[in-house]
């Protein structure tokens, strides 16, 4: 019995998964810096922070799983959360910390339209 994997994607496939890793990877080295700042234990950064390394495995393992459509969803998702992480920025008045995320965001929407148009124009 072999295992068989699924067809290789296309180079879109992988430029979208590599920005959206990279978001997930910068959000996650974010909130490991967090968590290892806090002297006394912070338990909401705990929270961010396990869901920041979630989203890394689940990202990271699209590569071996080859899916576009949870791509395409993940990608989405990884928008949202540096979307809500630029507003903060922009809140406490933070030029980093707002325009990193919002170009990650920005690069991130736009490796996500790559896919899908290639996608739609991969289809019999």
């Amino acid at each position: 019995m072999t295992l068989s994997l699924p067809p290789l994607p296309s180079q879109a496939f992988w430029v979208c998964w590599a920005v959206t890793s990279l978001n997930a990877l910068v959000s996650a080295g974010y909130a490991t810096a967090g968590v290892l700042s806090q002297h006394d234990s912070n338990v909401y950064t705990q929270y961010a922070a396990s869901r920041s390394f979630a989203l890394v495995i689940v990202i990271l393992s699209l590569g071996r799983f080859r899916s576009p459509p949870a791509l395409l969803a993940l990608a989405a998702v990884m928008t949202l959360i540096q979307l809500g992480d630029a507003v903060i920025g922009f809140q406490i008045h933070d030029t980093t910390k707002s325009l990193g995320p919002l170009g990650l965001a920005v690069l991130t929407v736009i490796a996500a339209v790559f896919l899908q148009r290639s996608s739609r124009h991969a289809l019999p």
